[in-house]
């Protein structure tokens, strides 16, 4: 970094490199400093956790989280553009931040998480994979104190939803199952670049302790793919695809044949679970 563009904005960085956000990456920058901290505050205390950050891009909540000094920062980053950006904020730090450079879908995190507990994650992460990244994370949540992640609006709103709600689904069952979750605020579309056409929300996300195995956790998988993949049909009809007998596993259940998926509380769908995991043994 020349000595002209130590005090220049991210904003002001990236547009000087002609580091212009990608489409197909689903990239849309923060530049505001004032927003960033206020979302790296809402994860609370860092520096006794280690600290991961998903697409830092040209670093804006980067430096925000360096502010609050945590015990150890690492990045992930697919878009090797952003290298030189990353590295020279890196070398001005007093905290040295480890930056890997690859495709956080494809990542293998075991590699990276040691000690239960001790990690935070923070991110901005692009609205196409915001939700396949936080299903990879149930994986690993066992290393996980807590994630602050923004996504859509719409995707918050799903995650978030109760039963007989419209958006709630399969992605409210299972993460509500996995995380205490936190709403935090909304952040208007014009605190981006390039301006999405949709307002993004801030959640905190919790893990929590599961006493369910890990052939149970695959049926609950299975059992909402089918029953919210026709959830207007009656839960008679919509779970024939699991190819056992549905009027027993109902019955066991104590769910009415003639409910649908939208109208069963997440308990209820464990219980499905647990159920269709005995059932299937047969």
């Amino acid at each position: 970094m020349s000595p002209k563009q130590k005090n220049l904005t991210v904003g002001e960085l990236t547009k000087i490199n002609n580091l212009f956000p990608k489409k197909s990456l689903g990239q849309n920058y923060i530049f505001d400093q004032n927003l960033t901290n206020r979302i790296v505050r809402s994860a609370g205390t860092l520096a006794d956790y280690n600290v991961i950050e998903i697409g830092p891009g040209p670093g804006s909540l980067t430096r925000s989280i360096i502010l609050k000094n945590p015990k150890n920062f690492l990045t992930i980053e697919k878009d090797h553009r952003f290298a030189k950006l990353l590295e020279d904020l890196s070398k001005k730090s007093s905290k040295k931040i480890k930056i890997i450079y690859a495709d956080a879908l494809k990542y293998n995190f075991s590699n990276l998480f040691k000690s239960p507990g001790s990690y935070k994650i923070i991110a901005n992460l692009p609205y196409n994979v915001s939700l396949p990244l936080l299903f990879k994370f149930l994986e690993y949540k066992k290393f996980v104190k807590s994630l602050t992640l923004l996504f859509q609006k719409e995707v918050a709103n799903r995650i978030l939803a109760l039963p007989k709600n419209k958006s709630y689904g399969r992605v409210s069952v299972i993460i509500q199952n996995n995380f205490r979750i936190e709403k935090l605020f909304d952040i208007n579309p014009k605190s981006f670049f390039p301006k999405p056409k949709v307002f993004s929300t801030l959640l905190n996300l919790y893990p929590k302790e599961t006493t369910y195995n890990k052939d149970q956790m695959e049926c609950l998988s299975l059992v909402t793919k089918a029953a919210f993949g026709q959830r207007r049909k009656m839960l008679k009809s919509s779970l024939k695809e699991l190819r056992i007998n549905i009027a027993e596993l109902l019955e066991k259940t104590k769910i009415q044949v003639h409910q649908r998926a939208e109208e069963i509380p997440i308990e209820e769908f464990l219980k499905l679970a647990k159920n269709y995991s005995r059932l299937r043994k047969k």
